[in-house]
C-alpha cells in the first residue's frame, strides 16, 4: 500500500491539482513548491459559434483563450504568443530553474439556460505539437490528434487533469526565464485544451478556474523556507515513485463532466422519481435548491443529499 508516501502525496496531486500538491519525490534538495492559478471567462463573438482555451504546465506560456471570437472552429494564430503566468516576476526572481507537478482546470457553463446549446471538446495534447495546430480545426479533427478527450454538452462544463506522458516530462528541469512563447512552438510537454462548438452567438460559455502546481530551484537565498538549518536537509528519493504515482494516477479518470445531470444523479444513487423529486430545468440539470431533499419513493419519507 502506498499509504501516505511521496509517491502517494504525487499520484494524489496528479488527481486532484486543485487541493493536494507537493514535490517530485526523486530526492532533489535545494527546491520548494508553488502554484499558479487564475480564472478565465470565455465568449462567443457576434456571429461567432466556438470558443476555446488551452493550459501548458509552464509560467511562461501557462495558457491562452481564444474568446469573442467570430468563427465557427478554434483561433490560434501562429505568431500569438501565450499568456504568461500572472506571477512570473516573482516565480523569475526565486527560482532559476521549474519542473511542471500537476496542474488542472474546472470550465462551468455561465450562460443564460434558455441557449445552453453546444458541444465541449476536451482533452490533452502531445508536448511534440503545438497551440496552433488546432487552429481552424473541426471537432473530428481535433479529436484524432488528442492523446485522450471527451465530448461534454456544454452545459454541463467539464474537468480535466493533467497527466505527464513519461517520467522526463516531470523529472527533467527547464530554465525559468521571463519572456514570451508563441502558440506556433511546440513547447514539449503535453497541454490541457477545451474547445467550445455549436454555442450561440455573442454569448457567455465557461468560466474557467485553473491551477498548476510546480518544483523551484532557489535562485535567491535572501529568502528560504524552513530557515537556514533546513539547507542541509537530505529529503530521501523513493524508487519507483514515478511508476506508483502514475499507477495510483491512471486508477482515476482524468475527465469529468462538472455538473451531473438528472440521470447521472439518479446512477449515483437517488432514489425515487429523480426528475419529479429534483425538479428539471428542462435541459438535463437539477433545479438548484432541490439536490438536498429528494423523495423517498413513495414511502412518505425523505432522503436527504445522495441516496
Amino acid at each position: 500500500m502506498l499509504g501516505n508516501s511521496p509517491a502517494a502525496m504525487y499520484g494524489k496531486s496528479l488527481i486532484d491539482p486543485f487541493t493536494c500538491s507537493c514535490c517530485i519525490p526523486d530526492g532533489s534538495t535545494g527546491t520548494g513548491c508553488f502554484s499558479t492559478k487564475n480564472v478565465v471567462q470565455l465568449f462567443t463573438g457576434t456571429g461567432g459559434t466556438c470558443n476555446a482555451f488551452v493550459l501548458n504546465l509552464n509560467p511562461n506560456a501557462e495558457f491562452y483563450a481564444d474568446t469573442g471570437s467570430t468563427a465557427a472552429t478554434p483561433t490560434f494564430p501562429s505568431a500569438t504568443n501565450w499568456t504568461q503566468s500572472a506571477a512570473i516576476t516573482t516565480v523569475d526572481n526565486l527560482y532559476g530553474e521549474y519542473r511542471p507537478v500537476s496542474g488542472g482546470f474546472r470550465a462551468t457553463y455561465f450562460g443564460p439556460t434558455i441557449s445552453d446549446g453546444g458541444t465541449i471538446l476536451v482533452g490533452q495534447i502531445d508536448g511534440g505539437l503545438s497551440a496552433n495546430t488546432l487552429n481552424g480545426n473541426i471537432i473530428t479533427n481535433v479529436a484524432r490528434q488528442a492523446q485522450f478527450y471527451k465530448i461534454i454538452p456544454l452545459r454541463n462544463g467539464c474537468e480535466i487533469t493533467w497527466r505527464p506522458e513519461s517520467q522526463e516530462d516531470v523529472e527533467s528541469w527547464s530554465s525559468v526565464i521571463n519572456n514570451t512563447k508563441p502558440l506556433g512552438t511546440p513547447l514539449g510537454d503535453p497541454f490541457l485544451f477545451c474547445i467550445v462548438y455549436g454555442a450561440a452567438s455573442a454569448q457567455a460559455t465557461l468560466t474557467i478556474e485553473y491551477v498548476v502546481n510546480y518544483e523551484g530551484q532557489f535562485s535567491n537565498n535572501t529568502y528560504y523556507p524552513g530557515g537556514i538549518s533546513q539547507s542541509g536537509t537530505k529529503v530521501l528519493a523513493e524508487p519507483g515513485w514515478y511508476e506508483k504515482s502514475k499507477n495510483l494516477a491512471n486508477s482515476v479518470e482524468s475527465i469529468l463532466s462538472y455538473v451531473p445531470s438528472v440521470v447521472d444523479a439518479g446512477m449515483k444513487g437517488y432514489q425515487g422519481d429523480y426528475l419529479g423529486a429534483l425538479s428539471s430545468l428542462a435541459n438535463g440539470l437539477a433545479a438548484p435548491g432541490s439536490m438536498g431533499v429528494v423523495s423517498g419513493g413513495g414511502n412518505g419519507h425523505s432522503t436527504r443529499g445522495w441516496g
